[in-house]
């Protein structure tokens, strides 16, 4: 992950303890051939303790084991006379249906009705007789998987070895994970076998399993023609705000951009680095919004997009994100009001007009606007039902007559009807 995450090396001068706010030091386990950190250890300058950890080139401040990764550093030995050059790392994108990788049994190549914009992917009804396969020099494997109410489970295998069982369930909404598989494996050529195992969580309504695609990391040239190619701009989950864009675009060229929980999303700019709660491919750092791992006064822009109502303490969370901006530096912040519950079970407070106003209206230069007009809020709500296809001439109406509502009335008096409240402002000196 080196093309997406090597600008880290920008920011780890910022890097601190996420619970006591105190300096760390970076331990390198594996660099790279420009002398960058491919993986090791984020450990508290003060009390030794392993408070986060590199993995292909991502900080990890949660969802690591600290007692094994502790009892890992203790245990480490640098190379006599230093690490010396290390490789130059590229990663490959490894698709049973574009190529690099084999699929025998019942696979099929479909574009789910559920989710039509992101091309085909590969589908089995779960038989354990389907696999996946591939071989090739890699030092680090990930992969992306839909998962759904049918959603069953699979096992990978590396090399004989099993690395992980993957269960594909998920309630109410689908969604598409991103999934480390396999980390610093040892230097040379690796099989790697994907197969169903006929069985699924208690809760689901099948054992069907979806993949989209490997994600090989290993040296240059270690699959010709698969090459995975860094976007300028990407946004998998909730597009970019076009609000938020004009707020990074006003920082300077030697200025820096925080997104707190930007989800699988990454923007091609130096300045610019993407937190987030959940492991997916884009975001640099994993971390909680509620302990950013930033030193103070660090940010000239810091944003934050759907987010506010996926915490469980949203006041600690907007003193977090003023904490980390720098005098005079700019907050954009927006949240759910109107809004049916989403991303369950991590939905749990939705915010007013007023509670933004609560949180964040001492900033200087403060303003607030709302998006997301009435006909979409309700037309969402009554999607949100269970089976909403029962509702489908009754929802179209519905949406008509809420839309012909907007026509009668003005822009201000659809603030307290919104689906969200965006706030910007300025932290003060």
């Amino acid at each position: 992950m080196k093309a997406l995450h090597a600008r880290n090396a920008r920011f780890l001068h910022l890097l601190r303890c996420p619970e006591t706010g105190s300096a760390v030091e970076l331990v390198p386990r594996v660099t790279d051939r420009d002398g960058l950190t491919k993986s090791g250890w984020i450990v508290s300058a003060s009390s030794r303790r392993v408070v986060g950890v590199v993995r292909n080139y991502k900080l990890r401040f949660i969802g690591f084991d600290e007692p094994s990764e502790a009892a890992a550093l203790l245990a480490w030995q640098p190379p006599p006379g230093g690490a010396g050059p290390g490789l130059d790392y590229a990663d490959f994108t490894l698709d049973p249906i574009a190529g690099g990788a084999v699929a025998s049994g019942g696979w099929q190549s479909v574009v789910p009705a559920f989710d039509t914009s992101s091309g085909p992917m590969l589908y089995s009804n779960g038989s354990p007789d389907d696999t996946i396969s591939f071989s090739g020099e890699m030092t680090d494997l990930a992969i992306r998987i839909y998962c759904h109410q049918w959603g069953g489970l699979a096992s990978v295998h590396v090399d004989g070895q099993l690395v992980a069982e993957i269960c594909t369930y998920a309630p109410r909404w689908g969604k598409t994970r991103y999934m480390e598989l396999a980390t610093d494996l040892a230097p040379g050529l690796h099989h790697v076998t994907l197969r169903p195992l006929g069985r699924a969580h208690a809760a689901a309504r099948g054992q069907q399993v979806f993949i989209r695609e490997f994600i090989a990391t290993g040296p240059v040239g270690a699959f010709p023609g698969f090459e995975r190619r860094t976007p300028a701009m990407a946004a998998r989950a909730l597009p970019h705000d076009h609000r938020l864009s004009e707020v990074i675009a006003g920082v300077p060229a030697q200025g820096l951009v925080l997104e707190v929980g930007g989800g699988d999303r990454f923007i091609d700019d130096p300045r610019y680095i993407n937190t987030e709660y959940a492991d997916d491919e884009y975001p640099g750092v994993l971390c909680d919004a509620l302990r950013l791992p930033f030193a103070p006064d660090a940010f000239d822009a810091v944003v934050s997009q759907a987010v506010i109502e996926h915490v469980v303490d949203p006041l600690k969370m907007a003193t977090e994100l003023e904490r980390v901006a720098k005098p005079g530096g700019v907050l954009w912040v927006g949240g759910a009001f109107m809004q049916p519950v989403h991303l369950e079970p991590w939905h749990y407070f939705n915010v007013t007009p007023y509670g933004m106003r609560q949180l964040f209206g001492h900033l200087g230069d403060f303003s607030m606007e709302w998006n997301g007009n009435l006909a979409f809020t309700v037309d969402w709500l009554i999607g949100s039902l269970p089976e909403p296809e029962r509702f489908t001439a009754l929802r179209a109406q519905v949406k008509e007559a809420m839309q012909q509502i907007e026509s009668q009335v003005t822009n201000s008096e659809l603030f307290d009807v919104a689906s969200g409240v965006i706030i910007r402002g300025r932290k003060q000196s």
